[in-house]
Order: structure tokens, then C-alpha cells, then sequence
């Protein structure tokens, strides 16, 4: 709840995930309920914002939100009116970020505040939240034993989501045959991926794959959907059995189709660079005040 003396007091800031959309069009909105009137006051939304799980709103002394979208992969910062001014996107899941007033503690208090200033990337590149291009979802995703090794598949070996393609966006694709069989007979699958969406309807993936135990198949190369930047597609995929006992078409599995943006976050540490001499002069402030330096 807002507190008595903020702006909205008496509002309930709520992060709506949105779980009523995970097979539609994916939505998550920050919203102000005031629990008199049993109305939303104010809320906020965009089609590049999803988190399924996770995700905290905070409320500023200056009137804009902090949100986090956990399991979109970044926090951002907003205006009343929706315009961001804040934003980070880190090669992990950001969790539950909370600003702090530069006064917060003595030590925070004993450093000069800096000069405030927007931090956001190119207006015309939004950042695309992960879960918005997810084929499955994370709490969706199964774990199965293929061929000898643990994989992530999809919860089913057939179907479509509809997703928003991110910029340079390239698509990994796993699948194989779970045998888990007592029939000694050949089994022979044939996997197909499609993307269809208006004028879009590509074929990406028509394979066979066979055999008389457990297969799989990883793409080495993966399919660069670059040029489908921002539009909104359904993914489909499907399995059918080609040559063996077409009951066994639930040991045809797909492995979650994994969708990534090759610019929109860094994967995993970045290299280390020599700090400028503002930032060494800026981290040496930060230690004197925490008291680690003299």
C-alpha cells in the first residue's frame, strides 16, 4: 500500500504478471488499486513487458516506478506517464531491485550525491522481455532423460505459441527420439518447425531422424530470424511417426525451441577493462565512506 504523505497514498501497488494470458497474447502491467472504489487508479503496460513469475514495483519519492521484470530480464524506471528513463538489462535474472535515497545510511549520506540523468537505450531498439519469445515458459518446461543426458523439452510434442520475434534474434533447436521402449523395431520421426504470423509462413525445420534407440539432434548452426524483428508470430512445431508403430509418437520429443537476442543482453561476465580515472576516483570515495580505506 502507498503510504499516508506519497503521491496516491492509500493505493495498492500491485505487479500483475499477467498468468491468465500464458497461452494468449503475454501481458504484465503494473497497476494502482484503490481498495475503496474497487477500481484500478492507474496502470501501466507495454507490448514489450512480461515476466510470467517474479517482479516487484517500487514506488520514488519523485513519483516514478522502479520495476523489475524478473524473468523478463531487466528493471526499469518510469514517469507517471509511462516514459522510461531508467534502464538495465544484466546477463542474469534480475531479482526484487530496490532504490535506495542517497541518504539512505551515513556512509551513502557522506558521499556528494551525482548528477541524475536518463540512462535508456535507443528508442527505436526497445528491449524485448525474455519471456515475451519464450516458446515454453520457464515453469513449463520439462526435464527428461534422452539419449543418456537430462534435457529441457517442451511440455508438449506438438503446438503453437504466439511470441514477439526480439532484434537479431537467432533460434536453437533440439529434438530426438525417447525410445523407453521394449519394441525392438526401427522408429523412424519427422519433426517440422514453422513460423507463421500476416504475410509470414516459413517452414524452418522438416527433418527425419531414426533409429532403434534413443536419439537426438542439436542444431549447430542456429537459424537466424534477424530480419523478423519486433513482429508478433505463432512458433509451431509437431512430430509424426513415419516408419514404426505410430503409438509410440509420444517418444517423439522436442526440446524447447530456445529463441535469443545475439544484442540485446551480454551472456555471461564481460572482460574486464582498466577503470577510468573518474571511476577510480569514484570507488575510492565509496570505500573511504563504507570504511574499508583510510
Amino acid at each position: 500500500m502507498i503510504g499516508e504523505g506519497q503521491n496516491g497514498d492509500g493505493l495498492i501497488l500491485v505487479f500483475n504478471n499477467g498468468r491468465d494470458s500464458l497461452n494468449a497474447y503475454r501481458r504484465t502491467r503494473v497497476q494502482a488499486i484503490n481498495p475503496v472504489a474497487g477500481t484500478v487508479d492507474w496502470e501501466y503496460g507495454s507490448k514489450y513487458f512480461y515476466s510470467t513469475i517474479g517482479g516487484t514495483a517500487q514506488l520514488l519519492p519523485n513519483n516514478n516506478v522502479l520495476i523489475t521484470s524478473s524473468h523478463g530480464g531487466r528493471a526499469f524506471e518510469i514517469r507517471p506517464r509511462g516514459k522510461i528513463v531508467w534502464e538495465w538489462a544484466p546477463p542474469f535474472k534480475p531479482m526484487r531491485l530496490f532504490r535506495l535515497a542517497p541518504d539512505h545510511c551515513p556512509q551513502l549520506a557522506a558521499i556528494a550525491p551525482r548528477a541524475v540523468h536518463e540512462v535508456v537505450g535507443d528508442p527505436s531498439r526497445p528491449f524485448v522481455d525474455d519471456d515475451l519469445f519464450g516458446f515454453a515458459l520457464p515453469e513449463e518446461v520439462e526435464r527428461r532423460e534422452v539419449a543418456d543426458h537430462e534435457r529441457k523439452v517442451a511440455p508438449k510434442n506438438e503446438g503453437c505459441r504466439q511470441i514477439l520475434i526480439p532484434p537479431d534474434a537467432i533460434l536453437r533447436i533440439e529434438y530426438g527420439i525417447d525410445r523407453d521402449l521394449e519394441w525392438p523395431e526401427w522408429l523412424e520421426g519427422r519433426f517440422e518447425l514453422s513460423i507463421r504470423g500476416g504475410s509470414i509462413n516459413r517452414k524452418l525445420v522438416d527433418a527425419h531422424l531414426g533409429g532403434s534407440a534413443d536419439v537426438w539432434y542439436r542444431s549447430r548452426t542456429p537459424i537466424s530470424l534477424a530480419d523478423l524483428a519486433y513482429r508478433n508470430v505463432q512458433v509451431c512445431i509437431s512430430a509424426e511417426v513415419v516408419e514404426g508403430d505410430q503409438s509410440a509418437v509420444e517418444h517423439l520429443v522436442w526440446g524447447n525451441p530456445v529463441i535469443e537476442s545475439t544484442s540485446q543482453v551480454p551472456r555471461g561476465e564481460p572482460a574486464a577493462k582498466p577503470l577510468t580515472e573518474q571511476e577510480r576516483q569514484l570507488q575510492e570515495r565509496q570505500l573511504k565512506a563504507l570504511g574499508y580505506v583510510d
